[in-house]
């Protein structure tokens, strides 16, 4: 068995995060992760960081073993990269969970405008807007 992680999961961070940092911050609880190195990357130098543990312990969750932490992180601080894998067991049946995340093309998303905003154009007038106070119940 195996399951993906995925924003919006359980135990996944949640909100604005612009830089990844809480998704690095969440899966390095309970972890010792360190600096292992620089990595080449086409869009510039990235910064490598791992954890491993032999068992994770914690009251109401699974015991989570074997895991491993490979993270990397680019010079604006950026999570670039993460991978957290561990074995659990979920009754007496076996299982691993994967949780991976990567960020590619920042900065390039573009987001078409949508149909209704040429006709909320087109009816627009120029001049003071309205003021309406709000309804009161």
């Amino acid at each position: 068995m195996t399951l993906e992680g995925r924003p919006g999961d359980p135990g996944a961070p949640v909100g604005l995060d612009p830089t990844g940092g809480a998704w690095l911050y969440a899966a390095s609880v309970d972890t010792r992760p360190s600096y292992a190195g620089t990595e080449a990357t086409p869009n510039g130098s990235v910064a490598v960081i791992e954890a491993a543990e032999g068992r994770i312990e914690r009251s109401g969750l699974p015991d989570r073993r074997q895991v491993r932490l490979s993270a990397t992180v680019d010079e604006r601080g950026v999570v670039r990269s993460l991978t957290l894998r561990y074995a659990i067991f979920l009754g007496n049946d076996p299982g691993t969970v994967a949780v991976r995340l990567r960020v590619d093309d920042v900065g390039t998303t573009t987001v078409p405008r949508p149909p209704w905003v040429a006709e909320a154009l087109a009816n627009a007038t120029a001049g003071t807007a309205t003021y309406l106070p709000p309804l009161r119940g």
